[in-house]
């Protein structure tokens, strides 16, 4: 259940993420990073909703990303105590290990990200203001607030999940997150 909880939040972000990498690209009509900048300073709001996908897809509290991940890594806990073949805790400890690298990665090139596109001052002349849509705001507000929801508020989406794991493997008991 923890893996649907993770996948389900992984849809959320990506598409806020991703609506705003079209927007960047339909404002500068490029994709090298080096050429952005300062975008914060002329949208806020726009460096802020994006701001909210990324410390989610890098899974920081308080956003549905950590939520999920702490779910996972809850259950590779669990899971460890649980099987008593020698090597198998040995596998879930270096899952957990690997899982917590990526997010430390994802966490640096996010971090680039952001710095390079949104902080500091303009690399290069623009001669057009950028231009954020009242769709995009809309859409990016409902994004973030559902990522924010999500990470805050994860009990009623997990029992969800929960429902839907115990209908796929009906012998099998979870643990009770909510």
């Amino acid at each position: 259940s923890g893996v649907l909880f993770h996948s389900f939040n992984h849809m959320l972000v990506k598409s806020l993420l991703f609506q705003g990498a079209g927007s960047l690209y339909l404002h500068f009509h490029h994709r090298n990073m080096e050429r952005m900048g300062g975008i914060m300073k002329s949208v806020p709001i726009f460096g802020t909703l994006m701001l909210f996908g990324l410390a989610s897809i890098c899974a920081l509290p308080p956003f549905a990303g950590f939520a999920s991940e702490f779910i996972i890594y809850s259950g590779l806990f669990q899971a460890s105590k649980l099987i008593s073949e020698s090597y198998l805790p040995l596998l879930m400890l270096l899952t957990t290990v690997f899982v917590a690298l990526t997010g430390g990665l994802a966490v640096a090139a996010f971090s680039r990200f952001f710095s390079t596109v949104f902080l500091g001052s303009q690399r290069f002349p623009d001669n057009h203001p950028f231009h954020f849509g009242w769709q995009e705001k809309v859409t990016m507000a409902l994004l973030s607030g559902w990522i924010i929801w999500v990470g805050v508020a994860p009990e009623q989406l997990l029992t969800f999940f929960q429902s839907i794991y115990l209908s796929i493997f009906p012998d099998q008991t979870t643990a009770n997150w909510g």
